[in-house]
């Protein structure tokens, strides 16, 4: 599979006109490194920490321990030397406006000469960069903060999960002995950031990481897997070094520096309380406690607090999942704006864009204005860098505009080649995902799978298809879906499996119920269902009754109901011969030889549930079995409480079918069933004389 010619669809391409190819000829034979105006910071072990594949390295980063904290210096490649206004490579980068990302291809914003070669900062080689001196105080506060144009070479390129691995004393320094206190110290500064009360505000959304490649043979391979706390350090000492870029810039002169910020607006009042009612519904539907499942504006808890609190794992870590994506739909889109305001999503009231700019126009600009504000002077007038800078914020809002697209196509493109293959079998064999209900839209349903990771749609028609045509509503603020007659479908949080029904979309095959909540609903549905059969067999079968059975099989796939009276009981021992007599202790007889003449109807139903939770069940099924015995034992109490038996002391048990008609009661069965009390009650019924 190849992606290159959705690349050349959204207007991407790998060449460049001969005017750059011509300017970084001579970059390359001229690289700029022996600048007089250049801080000599080689003797320091930087490293570049990224993912495996990375190949345009934009930060080196050392971190020194010191007695009552730390100093920082995250080296930045200092693409604006090679990228100025005015040149030809500075028009193709506005054209471009930012790299961008497919499986398998890049299209980066410079040429790779410059982005994977002389601006990259590579292992074991000298490159330009500006540096973010920051010194922190044992808390993590930031006590002092310089910027200088440096001259860095980088000790190693090191991914996070070796970088983890050797901070959890798994595995060796992943690189020269040198940078190992640097790493430690990373670590350590990291974790303080993330818990410095000025990232209070930061909104840390439970969301999956999703990567899709290609493989060696061009296929696609789509993974997910949790951040390390490396990577968790790394991203907020980013982000860090963004804000104080940006209060840097804003501190300049206007004659003399014109900044580009990153903008986020927080979420309208009106959609705020949207989610604070949906949010007390879903709570109120499943019996949730207040705390920590409640919003509350009120209380002014804050949005990163509130999602902080919910629970990560465990049987509420689906639901959860599902509030952290309704709030993400909260807000708007950031974007780069001339005139400074809050960032909402990361929590900082000033933020620029200096992290990328080997990747982002807009970074290229910032460090330009940056470098003009440290050395009090820009080779271009005010109106030059007003006009410059008006063309960066448009190309840097198009590009994010552009990426977002690609990605739709990419997303789709990459569900084709999941879903097609499946599409194959007739439905009731085809390919079951589990997956999450994150959110219900107009016309849809989205879930987002387990593994692959994938956010696929359900269409409201579709689904309604195999609700024998229901049609279907969302309902109580966006909780949950509802058939016309009030009844649910599905709610959100719930955990679902799936089945293709085209290339791009699903529908729920089930939906997949906590034990304990299925185990409360089978007791309510057989205990009906005996209510309904007991009576019409004891008006076809007059008498005392001598036993009523709920039969399953071994993997709790069927559920079907027998009983027999006493004169039913004794004509079955007359009938037997004295050998038979003798193997009572072994089986009294089959079941097949009670009535069951009126008994099918009422456990159709209870049956599908069922068999459709434990296929749902399978990873579980032993306690999926114990939950099903349990369950109907229960509800054969239930039907003794409304007085179905009268007073009579008849045998009540549940046993297990080896097979579907004619199932032997036997010890063995006894010995197989999960509960005490059930086994009892059934070798209780073995041990009657005959």
């Amino acid at each position: 599979m190849s992606f290159a010619d959705l690349a050349a669809a959204h207007g991407l391409t790998l060449e460049y006109p001969p005017a750059v190819e011509a300017e970084v000829e001579a970059y390359l034979k001229a690289p700029g490194l022996d600048d007089p105006a250049l801080v000599d910071r080689t003797a320091l072990p930087f490293v570049t920490i990224d993912g495996p594949g990375t190949r345009d390295l934009d930060q080196a980063i050392h971190v020194e321990a010191r007695a009552g904290g730390f100093r920082l210096r995250y080296a930045i490649a200092d693409a604006s030397y090679y990228v100025r206004p005015g040149t030809a490579l500075h028009a193709e980068a506005l054209r471009r406006g930012a790299s961008y990302y497919l499986p398998g291809l890049s299209v980066p914003m410079l040429p790779r000469a410059l982005s994977e070669g002389l601006v990259s900062i590579g292992p074991d080689v000298d490159r330009r960069a500006l540096i973010f001196d920051v010194e922190f105080d044992g808390r993590g506060t930031v006590t002092k903060f310089g910027l200088e144009r440096a001259r860095v070479r980088s000790r190693g390129k090191l991914t996070f999960d070796g970088v983890q691995a050797f901070v959890d004393g798994k595995a060796k320094v992943p690189g020269p002995r040198a940078i190992g206190p640097s790493l430690l110290a990373i670590a350590a500064l990291g974790e303080l950031r993330c818990k410095h009360e000025d990232r209070a505000q930061m909104v840390r959304y439970l969301r999956p990481e999703t990567t899709v490649r290609l493989d060696a043979a061009g296929q696609l391979v789509v993974s997910s897997a949790p951040r390390t706390a490396i990577e968790l350090a790394n991203e907020q000492i980013s982000i860090l070094c963004n804000a104080l870029g940006g209060r840097f810039l804003q501190g300049g002169s206007p004659e003399l520096v014109q900044p580009i910020y990153r903008v986020h607006e927080p979420p309208e009042a009106d959609r705020i309380a949207g989610f604070e009612r949906l949010v007390a519904q879903v709570a109120r539907q499943r019996g949730l406690p207040d705390d920590p499942w409640l919003y509350r504006r009120a209380a002014d808890q804050g949005m990163a607090g509130y999602l902080q609190h919910l629970p990560t794992t465990g049987p509420g870590g689906r639901l959860a999942r599902a509030l952290h994506r309704q709030a993400m739909l909260l807000n708007g889109r950031s974007v780069f704006a001339a005139e400074p305001r809050a960032h909402f999503g990361v929590g900082e009231q000033i933020y620029s864009r200096f992290t990328a700019p080997m990747r982002e126009i807009v970074g290229i600009q910032c460090h330009a204005q940056a470098i003009d504000r440290m050395l009090g002077k820009s080779p271009r007038s005010r109106d030059e860098d007003e006009a410059v800078r008006a063309q960066v914020i448009e190309a840097g809002n198009r590009s994010k505009d552009q990426q977002r697209l690609l990605n739709r196509d990419i997303d789709a493109r990459v569900i084709a080649a999941v879903l097609g293959p499946e599409l194959g079998p007739p439905f009731e064999r085809r390919v079951r995902h589990t997956g999450t209900i994150v959110g219900f839209a107009p016309g849809r349903i989205h879930v987002v799978l387990d593994h692959p990771p994938l956010d696929l749609r359900v269409p409201l028609i579709e689904q309604g298809k195999l609700e024998r045509g229901a049609w279907l509503t969302v309902v109580d603020d966006g909780a949950r879906l509802a058939r016309k007659d009030g009844t649910t479908v599905c709610r959100l949080g719930d955990e679902v499996q799936v089945a293709a029904v085209t290339p791009e979309a699903v529908v729920i095959a089930t939906v997949v119920k906590p034990l304990p909540e299925l185990h409360d609903e089978l007791i309510d549905q057989v205990s009906a269902a005996v209510r309904a059969w007991l009576p019409r067999f004891r008006a076809a079968h007059p008498g005392p009754l001598d036993a009523v059975a709920l039969i399953t099989d071994a993997a709790g796939t069927t559920i079907r109901a027998a009983a027999s009276t006493i004169a039913e009981r004794e004509a079955r021992l007359g009938a037997l011969t004295a050998r038979d007599r003798r193997g009572l202790d072994r089986a009294r007889w089959a079941v097949d030889a009670w009535s069951r003449d009126v008994a099918l109807d009422e456990f159709e139903g209870v049956a599908a549930l069922a068999a459709s939770q434990a296929r749902a069940h399978a990873d579980g099924a032993d306690d999926f079995i114990d939950m099903l015995h349990e369950a109907l034992q229960t509800a054969l109490e239930d039907a003794d409480t409304h007085g179905l038996f009268d007073g009579e002391t008849c045998a009540r048990f549940v046993t297990i079918a080896d097979s579907p008609d004619g199932p032997p009661l036997t010890r063995a069965s006894a010995a197989r069933l999960n509960h005490r009390g059930e086994a009892d009650s059934l070798v209780a019924y073995l041990d009657r004389g005959g």
